[in-house]
């Protein structure tokens, strides 16, 4: 499966790549995501996502690069990401997402805590390897302050056997399913304060894969002027996590969360927590030039109506000076 992350909403694109270049500003987030450290080997994830918009928003970028370590098998990756966006209205559109990359999946036997060291699949404890293409898909739609996300992340969902690194040609037995997902998600933001700046968020992930249990979550972030961040969610068959963070001069913002564990293997669990950084390129400051702007279009439509008038003054004086001309021909005609 996927790694379980927590800050997807701050960087949507770790599960959706419909997220990417959702902010007019190019992002970059690091997360770090540790887990079951208790146990021998534990879990542990690292990503790094950047991504921006192109074209006024309407297209996405992102880049993504990950490691995975659980015990003896890790993984390493990376992904190429794209979005398009439909634009409905001021307050509604919908984005498109796709993204593609490799995954360079590992079992180093050599690690591996086992009760019969002559069992054929440890391949004589040389390393399995598994070169695996990857593909994400998904869908975001925005209407006014409601978010709602699908995506399919593992689309192709391949089944791969390893080859062991000392004979590349050969395959040891072992093998690894990379299972289809499929994940629902929804976020609401509601402007508690104009005036102090408090907005809540509430939102919720639902994920499926089959022959597994189905995983959900739920929670809220409470934002204080767009400087510190609040959170709390709950976890399915897992526990609960608190999370902080804060932004310096809206460009940097570092989050930390930490679960606590209330299933049966709390006792062993040791410490889960999971750590985001990242940082918002700063936009150019064109300001100045809009303002300008606006003032031009106001100055061209000052003198497009003042040009309307004169027309119509000028089509007047046309039509009395026909009249007069008219008035003219009869009486030299009489």
């Amino acid at each position: 499966q996927i790694p379980a992350y927590h800050h997807y909403f701050m960087n949507g694109m770790v599960f959706n790549p419909a997220a990417t270049g959702y902010f007019t500003s190019t992002n970059a987030f690091f997360m770090r995501n540790q887990r079951y450290i208790g146990f021998e080997g534990g879990y542990i994830v690292n990503e790094l996502t950047v991504d921006g918009s192109l074209y006024d928003n309407k297209l996405g970028l992102g880049i993504s690069l990950y490691s995975d370590v659980m015990g003896a098998s890790s993984s390493a990756g990376g992904l190429l990401s794209g979005s398009y966006k439909v634009k409905f209205s001021d307050n509604a559109f919908l984005r498109f997402g796709v993204a593609a990359g490799v995954e360079d999946y590992r079992i180093n036997y050599n690690q591996a805590i086992v009760r019969d060291p002559n069992d054929k699949q440890l391949n004589n404890f040389n390393a399995g390897r598994a070169l695996v293409p990857n593909v994400n898909a998904g869908i975001l739609l925005q209407i006014k302050a409601f978010q709602f996300g699908l995506s399919v992340p593992q689309l192709i969902g391949l089944n791969s056997d390893f080859k062991a690194l000392v004979n590349e040609g050969s395959s040891n037995g072992g093998g690894h399913t990379f299972d289809r997902h499929y994940l629902a998600s929804a976020r609401y933001d509601i402007n508690i304060s104009e005036k102090t700046g408090l907005k809540v968020s509430p939102f919720a992930l639902v994920k499926f894969v089959p022959d597994a249990p189905i995983y959900y979550d739920g929670g809220f972030v409470l934002d204080f002027r767009d400087f510190v961040w609040l959170n709390a969610t709950y976890k399915a068959n897992y526990g609960v996590t608190a999370a902080l963070g804060f932004k310096i001069k809206k460009s940097i913002c570092i989050g930390y969360a930490y679960d606590v564990v209330t299933n049966s293997t709390k006792s062993m669990a040791g410490i889960n927590q999971e750590i985001l950084v990242g940082y918002r390129f700063p936009q150019k400051d064109n300001s100045k030039e809009k303002k300008e702007l606006e003032e031009a279009q106001k100055k061209i439509e000052q003198l497009n109506n003042e040009l309307l008038v004169k027309k119509t003054e000028i089509d007047t004086l046309h039509n009395q000076d026909s009249r007069f001309r008219k008035q003219a021909d009869d009486k030299y005609n009489k």
